[in-house]
């Protein structure tokens, strides 16, 4: 199959279940396109490539062995890097974390993982994540991959282009005020900052903090309904958690949506990009 990194989640998967393509292969082939596209998008803080050619050959292995395939069964994901990651190298985008190696990975982690998705590396974010631009003293600026000259957002700007830029087809982010949903808008892919609670966080400072959230960066709404459903579940250690099982969330199918847009020239602060406003006929 030629350049899998090119196929959305849910596609290559379904290539995945007929053997139409190796978990292999598709990591194989996101990494080449890391390796060509990255130097100068600066998506990533960290890879993990030889790990993950090792769990890939296993996924195989066990594809081959007849056992039924986990849900995630050979997906490459990525993950941002203010989020724990065992065995792989967590900065938060800061000096101070240089060299930190968590020992265990934060509950959705080990979720997408026991579901059989692959981590392939730790997008860029601001330093602990604060910040509208995805840049600090280990790497960036993470550059828009349709407009060089453009910002890919913040905080989760990283893995929103990884994602768009065919690095990896589903991301891990996560969302303040807009961390998730800013770097979506900006370079063309789906964003969802979930309820809080519905990806539970037991390992947040505060437990009752429902201003911070896990999210989901993917290139399309069935691919982040694939991927929220694996990270979704009860969790007793944080008491937002909901009681909701992560199979409930189903494919779109051929239902049809009629897409909305708002507009507004000026944002009630300042005018927008006359490309834009053009665009709208302003």
């Amino acid at each position: 199959m030629a350049d899998p990194w090119r196929l959305t989640a849910r596609t290559a998967k379904a290539a995945l279940d007929r053997g139409e393509l190796t978990a292999t292969e598709l990591v194989e082939s996101c990494l080449a396109r890391i390796t060509a596209e990255d130097g100068e998008l600066r998506a990533f803080i960290t890879l993990c490539g030889e790990r993950a050619l090792r769990e890939a050959r296993a996924s195989d292995q066990q594809r081959a062995s007849g056992a039924a395939p986990r849900p995630l069964e050979g997906l490459p994901f990525a993950v941002k890097d203010v989020t724990a990651t065992a065995g792989v190298r967590t900065t938060y985008g800061s000096r101070v974390h240089i060299d930190h190696v968590p020992v265990a990975d934060e509950l959705c982690i080990a979720r997408l993982r026991k579901a059989g998705a692959i981590l392939v590396g730790k997008p860029n974010t601001p330093e602990f994540g604060f910040g509208p631009h995805s840049t600090n003293a280990l790497c960036g600026p993470t550059l828009n991959p349709y407009d060089r000259w453009l910002s890919s957002g913040g905080s989760s700007g990283g893995s929103a282009v990884a994602v768009a830029s065919g690095m990896v087809p589903l991301a891990q982010g996560t969302d303040f005020g807009g961390s998730v949903r800013t770097p979506a808008s900006f370079c063309g892919t789906v964003g969802l900052r979930q309820t809080p609670g519905l990806i539970p966080a037991p390992d947040k400072p505060l437990a009752w903090n429902a201003l911070v959230t896990h999210g989901v960066l993917a290139r399309s709404i069935d691919d982040a309904a694939l991927m929220l459903s694996a990270m979704i579940g009860f969790e007793a250690r944080d008491p937002l958690s909901h009681r909701l099982d992560g199979s409930k969330l189903v494919p779109l199918g051929n239902v049809t949506i009629i897409p909305r847009l708002a507009f507004s020239a000026d944002l009630g602060v300042a005018p927008i990009s006359k490309a834009v406003r053009t665009e709208f006929g302003q």
